[in-house]
């Protein structure tokens, strides 16, 4: 009886002892976890300037390979399939805006529905050495916008003086003047506007999406 109650007191100081090391060891992994979850969101804030410099470099490597120099003029050219705004960052043209041009809105209304069909594209030609092409270019841009269009709807295109562009499109089409706008159904060409159009750009493309 002596024996277990000088005993007791060391079982129960002993409990004690383990317990607050349980206690302790948990707190402990708990903190761990919080740690590394903290952390996690901050190892991608301080990688994501990494991620950002090889976009960078991407997206400039992608805008070189757009420009080619013309062996006689050493004039840059943009050449390749490329994006409206690819366009107007790297042709360099004083202006992009076709101020003389006011899309037909009625024309425009009745070519609106046309052009929605998931049947009917454009391809698009232009030089950004050649002077139709700068004076044309912005009244398609307004054109376009003035539809609503789609980007992907349009593939743009610039060649270089002897009207290729390196994929082979616009050897496909036969291509000899720019600008030029030619207008598919499905695969197949239903027509097209060569350098100029007949009255306007709306009212020569209503003929053709009609016809």
């Amino acid at each position: 009886m002596i024996l277990n109650r000088l005993a007791s007191p060391t079982t129960k100081l002993a409990r004690r002892l383990r317990a607050r090391g349980a206690a302790r060891t948990a707190s402990l992994r708990k903190n761990r976890r919080n740690a590394c979850v903290d952390n996690r969101p901050k190892f991608l804030v301080r990688q994501s300037p990494f991620i950002a410099f090889l976009l960078l470099a991407f997206w400039g490597c992608a805008s070189s390979q757009l420009l080619q120099e013309d062996a006689e003029t050493k004039e840059k050219m943009v050449v390749g399939k490329c994006s409206f705004a690819d366009w107007k960052r790297l042709a360099e043209w004083s202006t992009y805006d076709a101020p003389d041009y006011a899309p037909d809105a009625e024309t425009v209304a009745r070519i609106a529905p046309l052009v929605k069909s998931p049947d009917v594209s454009f391809i698009l030609f232009g030089g950004s050495w050649c002077g139709d092409t700068k004076t044309e270019f912005p009244k398609y841009f307004k054109l376009f916008s003035a539809l609503n269009l789609p980007e992907p709807k349009v593939a743009l295109y610039g060649v270089n003086r002897k009207k290729r562009e390196g994929s082979g499109v616009a050897e496909r089409f036969n291509l000899k003047r720019v600008p030029t706008l030619v207008v598919l159904r499905g695969d197949k060409e239903i027509g097209r506007i060569v350098e100029y159009p007949t009255e306007t750009l709306e009212k020569d493309l209503l003929k053709i999406l009609t016809k």
